[in-house]
């Protein structure tokens, strides 16, 4: 008990001290695997921060494009998101629905065809907010794990309003986590190494960052981001 409570308070550690989507998302897989879970996709049922349209915000496999294609709100687990708040897995659905196996399996993206499949819901002022999914083979589904999942999940929603709400001007994820291993004293090269970027596209990313927030450096965006950010005293 006491390790996973430990869990889950670094967790709201990391969740607390992001600096982008990606970040929240590696936090929550890393909470999730401490259950078993292996998989882990951060949906956005709203315009939170995709320009207007559902899309996928985080997907722990790195494919996004593929995932979104496939969590559509037509979808019946998409419906009952939408109308119930509490966790619940994929089986549980399909036995409640009455849906064969065979079919329902087709029905899903890949990564959710096999092993426990757990949809989290994030609910607020009774509309469907984000929707957070996490899968493995031998994942832990016992109340206790949903409840603290769940609780995650929340936290993920909040953190990334928080973070739309710190920044000055809409910078995009990747230029985000790129000024913020600038500020971790990462080069350009091992930056690239980590995002999984190469270095041309690191220094796009922060040039554009440094237009966005009309600076000329790095270290000039990451003082006018921490400017603005620090509490009123």
């Amino acid at each position: 008990m006491h390790g996973i409570l430990g869990t889950f308070g670094g967790f709201l550690d990391e969740a607390r001290d992001a600096l982008s989507l990606p970040q929240l998302g590696r936090a929550t897989l890393a909470l999730a695997s401490s259950l078993g879970y292996e998989r882990c996709a951060i949906v956005d049922a709203t315009d939170l921060s995709a320009e207007g349209r559902r899309a996928v915000l985080f997907a722990s496999d790195g494919s996004p494009r593929k995932l979104h294609a496939q969590i559509y709100p037509e979808h019946p687990v998409s419906r009952f998101a939408e109308q119930n708040e509490g966790p619940f897995t994929l089986d549980e659905l399909r036995d409640r629905l009455g849906i064969d196996p065979s079919e329902w399996t087709k029905s899903l993206p890949p990564e959710a065809q096999s092993g426990t499949s757990l949809l989290l819901p994030v609910h607020r002022r009774g509309r469907l907010v984000l929707k957070v999914a996490v899968n493995g083979p031998n994942a832990d589904a016992s109340p206790l794990a949903r409840s603290m999942l769940h609780a995650a999940a929340h936290v993920v929603y909040d953190s990334i309003v928080a973070l739309n709400e710190r920044m000055p001007v809409a910078l995009t994820n990747r230029e985000a986590e790129c000024l913020r291993w600038t500020s971790l004293g990462k080069n350009v090269a091992e930056i690239g190494k980590i995002v999984g970027i190469s270095t041309r596209a690191v220094r796009s990313n922060l040039k554009n960052a440094n237009k966005k927030l009309r600076v000329n450096t790095p270290l000039e965006a990451l003082v006018k981001l921490a400017a603005h950010n620090r509490p009123p005293s």
